[in-house]
């Protein structure tokens, strides 16, 4: 993430709260780690942020040991349900709820 603001928001969304055992989903299989949200202000929205947020995501909780990750998106955010399936995210429906799962496997470099 080249941009300054962006790489400090980044770490600082990490930092003290990027851990293993933190989440508001049910419990997972060891090793998989929460996305818990992504937010770009909208007048820097179209420009390529939020993938480049994610991807960062992605390579450090790879780095910090997680082989998965997951998230849950209202099932009625189709907009978001999009993007997570364009960068590869796994569809996994939640019984009785409102929200949709999505799980990415990560690769370690």
């Amino acid at each position: 993430v080249r941009s300054s603001v962006v790489r400090r928001s980044v770490l600082a969304s990490m930092t003290g709260r990027f851990r293993k055992q933190a989440s508001v989903l049910p419990p997972d299989e060891p090793g998989t780690g929460s996305l818990l949200s992504i937010c770009v202000r909208s007048d820097f929205e179209g420009q390529g942020i939020a993938s480049r947020l994610l991807d960062a995501f992605q390579t450090a909780s790879a780095e910090a040991g997680f082989s998965s990750l997951r998230l849950s998106v209202l099932g009625e955010n189709t907009r978001a349900r999009r993007f997570y399936e364009r960068h590869g995210w796994e569809l996994r429906p939640i019984n009785g709820s409102l929200s949709v799962r999505y799980v990415c496997k990560l690769e370690r470099s």
